[in-house]
């Protein structure tokens, strides 16, 4: 968790942005697609014009969707000037592509709205890339305002806060992993002294903003406490944060079983047709997996620190009058916590137990090769292949199956003349 400094050199961040910009946003200029959910607050003809949120004003919701930038800034200057609430939605059209907008236009709801500089940190997280993503762009930021106008015996304050957490779905693909890693990216500002606030989200799914949505619906009042809300909006984003990865370890552990299985039952001496087989292939295989568990370990200690970010920030936010309500939703947050330290003790058993597997393959593989090329074997394999292992000087045969890269294109290096099959199933990492 950070806390920004009022001195913060912006120019450094604002530097930085541009220098990914081409990775990060369309290279047209008037390049925008961005979804805005609003809520005005209306004054009826019985409220006096002193009543801040009495029971005299109503509040309506709306939502539009700005396709270029004349139409963006039309719709910043209606937010700035009289919106109570706002958010800004930014999508990708896939993960590993551009944002939906390009710099100058989200410069301009940066600057219109005063973001502090650590929010150019989440941005650095997506846009284009050809290969997984292994940087730590993620962690909790906050910065809260403090200046000498007085509203009655109330500091003005403007409090706001970014972060960035990672988390697995089912893709529904026919063909390589089930699941898929995502990610998901905020923005929140609230201004104590008018109770406003600002919102950019950047690649919600589509069920958590329309769980968004209904949070802001149904806290339709003009006498409602803003904090109530924020806190419980941040909380949605927080089960987000933890779901669906007990599903995805027992799919890692399922994966690792069949590992487990030739490394620990695995015979050398006996018949190669009734006992496991296992070859270099194996160990690649095993390999990839072993970094697909690290990457996990890595974004659960993340989203961790990212979630006690949160629970410590929410209670900055918590209004006495409203305790009790606020303890409930402090033990949601706190659950949370407690899921996400599970998942990362379980994450860890995993990987040990990968560890431990992983020094028993090679040797497996090596001896088992070694026994099929001994005089008597019962499936002794073909004579060139005999007389290839014999030439080597009984090291291992190079791998000649024909391996694909993630990103499609096909690993040719060792395929041989002799009728080597291509993997018809490979791993899956695209997004």
């Amino acid at each position: 968790m950070q806390n920004a400094s009022a001195d913060i050199d912006a120019g450094y961040y604002k530097d930085r942005l541009r220098e990914i910009a081409s990775r990060l946003f369309p290279a047209q200029n008037d390049a925008v697609l961005v979804e805005i959910l609003r809520v005005t607050l209306m004054k009826t003809d019985s409220a006096s014009m002193n009543d801040k949120g009495g029971g005299g004003s109503t509040t309506v919701t709306e939502s539009c969707n700005v396709a270029n930038c004349d139409s963006l800034e039309r719709q910043i200057m209606v937010n700035e000037v009289s919106a109570k609430d706002c958010l800004y939605v930014i999508r990708q059209e896939h993960s590993w592509s551009p944002l939906t907008i390009s710099l100058p236009a989200l410069e301009s709801i940066l600057r219109t709205h005063r973001v502090f500089p650590q929010f150019y940190n989440v941005l650095q997280s997506y846009g284009i890339k050809e290969h997984e993503d292994h940087h730590d762009w993620t962690g909790f930021c906050y910065n809260i305002e403090e200046n000498p106008a007085y509203f009655g015996d109330q500091v003005t304050r403007r409090h706001e806060c970014c972060y960035n957490f990672h988390y697995v779905e089912r893709n529904n693909r026919n063909r390589g992993d089930p699941w898929s890693l995502r990610q998901m990216g905020l923005y929140q500002q609230f201004d104590f002294s008018s109770d406003r606030t600002m919102w950019l989200i950047l690649q919600p799914p589509g069920t958590i903003l329309d769980a968004t949505r209904q949070i802001w619906n149904e806290n339709e009042t003009g006498s409602r406490a803003p904090q109530r809300w924020i806190v419980q909006t941040h909380l949605l984003y927080m089960s987000l944060m933890v779901r669906n990865w007990q599903e995805y370890l027992d799919y890692l552990q399922s994966d690792l079983a069949s590992f487990n299985n030739k490394a620990c039952f695995s015979r050398v001496g006996i018949d190669y047709r009734h006992d496991y087989s296992v070859t270099f292939l194996d160990c690649q295989d095993l390999q990839l997996l072993q970094q697909k568990l690290e990457r996990t370990s890595k974004v659960l200690e993340a989203n961790l620190a990212v979630a006690r970010g949160c629970a410590t920030n929410l209670a900055r936010l918590t209004s006495p009058c409203t305790a009790k309500v606020e303890a409930l939703n402090m033990a949601d947050a706190e659950n949370s916590i407690e899921q996400l330290q599970s998942n990362i003790r379980r994450i860890r058993s995993i990987i040990k137990q990968s560890d431990g597997i992983s020094s028993l393959d090679p040797q497996l593989s090596k001896r088992q090769n070694d026994a099929r090329y001994q005089p008597g074997y019962a499936g002794e394999p073909n004579d060139a292949a005999t007389y290839l292992y014999r030439e080597s000087g009984g090291e291992q045969l190079a791998v000649s199956t024909c391996r694909a890269k993630p990103d499609g294109f096909a690993n040719t290096e060792g395929l041989h003349d002799s009728g080597d099959d291509v993997l018809a199933s490979v791993p899956y990492s695209g997004k």
